[in-house]
């Protein structure tokens, strides 16, 4: 728990330092029962309404940028969608088959 509540902090902090100024709440409860621990973690994010439109100016003035994700991790994520519209076309395929009848004899 501990390590999730250090990377809220990290991403809170980072977002301060490039300029967003998010509203943080956090509350942790532990809670004993029979069979363990029960720990209950709540994060609340509050974005006010002006910071979207501040945000939304700076980036049309070329003041902020926001970082973009590392190549590999790109190259990960166009793969996974490749592989997701190929999976996708297979099943729409098999829907079409079921639809006009022919996939019945494939089964007997």
């Amino acid at each position: 728990m501990k390590k999730v509540e250090n990377y809220w902090n990290f991403r809170y902090r980072y977002m301060n330092s490039i300029g967003l100024r998010p509203i943080n709440r956090s509350q942790m409860e532990v809670e004993e029962t029979d069979g363990g621990v029960v720990i209950h973690l709540h994060i609340e994010v509050g974005l006010p309404n002006q910071l979207f439109y501040d945000v939304a100016l700076a980036r049309k003035r070329r003041r902020l940028r926001l970082p973009r994700l590392h190549p590999t991790i790109r190259q990960k994520l166009r793969e996974a969608d490749e592989l997701a519209a190929e999976i996708e076309e297979e099943i729409s395929k098999d829907i079409e088959r079921l639809e006009l009848g022919e996939g019945d004899e494939q089964r007997d």
